[in-house]
């Protein structure tokens, strides 16, 4: 397995002011709730740091070739391959603990992956989320994702909900790094985007409406921390299986 810092290491102070906040709470958050053997999904080259009598499997649908290329640097965290939206071939009750960050706004059906997460851990485990606050990132143009549209994307398998989320990504997120798209062009793009399966965000949330859905899931577990004020551009929750 590659080897993951620990959070006996100091942080890395040439960081920005955004990335040692995030940093130094995760870690903490980590200290408190994570002990045993874990997963994380979609780690890249910023994973969870982990106390030191914790270790991790990380999971990709990338190969490492695949994470150099997507994040344009090596050292990406990866053992082998792990669906993030499934965790299909990983047997229920399997780890002590799962790790998801940055992740969910990526997937057609975050509650599906939720869902998923806790079905692998123990009882007792931890499965802990950070997803970003839409008001404090790029994201921020774009209407919040209803509870409604994330309930149907967990019937429906969330593959009908690709072609609005590339048309969010047109009309909101195209515009703040290349020319805007024509309005007659919108629909034209967003389905070309959306039959290649390209990658974005595609749902958004607040904290309000990240608790929200949380509330909605029908899994027994018990919110043991949610954190929104202690960084400035993601919701972090802590959930114990029960």
């Amino acid at each position: 397995m590659r080897t993951i810092k620990t959070d006996s290491e100091p942080l890395d102070y040439s960081a920005s002011p955004q990335a040692l906040e995030v940093e130094a709470v995760r870690r903490t958050l980590g200290r408190i709730f994570l002990k045993g053997r874990g997963i994380e999904v979609g780690a890249g080259t910023r994973p969870w740091k982990l106390p030191i009598d914790a270790s991790c499997f990380y999971g990709d649908v990338l190969d490492e070739q695949g994470l150099e290329h997507y994040f344009a640097q090596t050292g990406s965290a990866f053992n082998g391959f792990i669906d993030a939206q499934t965790y299909a071939g990983i047997e229920d009750d399997a780890f002590d603990f799962s790790l998801s960050a940055h992740v969910l706004e990526h997937l057609v059906d975050p509650l599906g992956s939720i869902k998923n997460s806790i079905r692998i851990i123990r009882q007792g485990g931890i499965s802990m989320f950070a997803v970003p606050d839409k008001r404090y990132t790029f994201d921020h143009p774009r209407p919040v994702t209803a509870l409604d549209h994330l309930i149907e994307d967990y019937k429906t398998g969330g593959e009908e909900t690709r072609i609005a989320g590339c048309k969010e990504h047109v009309m909101y997120l195209h515009p703040q790094w290349a020319p805007e798209i024509p309005a007659e062009r919108i629909d034209i793009e967003a389905a070309i985007l959306a039959n290649a399966k390209f990658d974005t965000h595609y749902h958004t949330w607040t904290t309000d409406s990240f608790l929200e859905m949380l509330d909605w899931i029908e899994i027994n577990f018990k919110v043991e921390a949610i954190h929104s004020e202690l960084v400035v551009n993601e919701n972090i929750a802590v959930l114990r299986k029960l």
